[in-house]
């Protein structure tokens, strides 16, 4: 059984902000929505997935600040930049 794209594209991006935010770690980082949307949009995507790219991005990142596996600051009400972002313990036992 594959894995489904939404899953895939979700394992994709926490896996990209869990690796920027550990490389920063323990010192807060800016999180642009719209850039990990790019580094994690495969090839040949059009524009219209690639913006549904960015809204996965803001509740990938979201959904990870209500499970206490990263804190932020503030963000945009947009929701394309996360202020301030690191890290928890509960994502560093991992």
């Amino acid at each position: 059984m594959s894995v489904p794209p939404n899953i895939d594209r979700f394992n994709k991006v926490t896996l990209l902000v869990f690796d920027k935010l550990y490389q920063a770690f323990p010192v807060p980082i800016d999180i642009d929505s719209s850039k990990i949307a790019i580094e994690t949009l495969p090839n040949g995507e059009t524009f219209d997935e690639s913006f549904q790219c960015i809204e996965l991005v803001y509740h990938a990142i979201d959904f990870l600040r209500k499970e206490g596996f990263i804190e932020f600051e503030d963000s945009c009400m947009d929701g394309t930049l996360f202020l301030q972002a690191r890290l928890t313990a509960k994502s560093l036992a991992l």
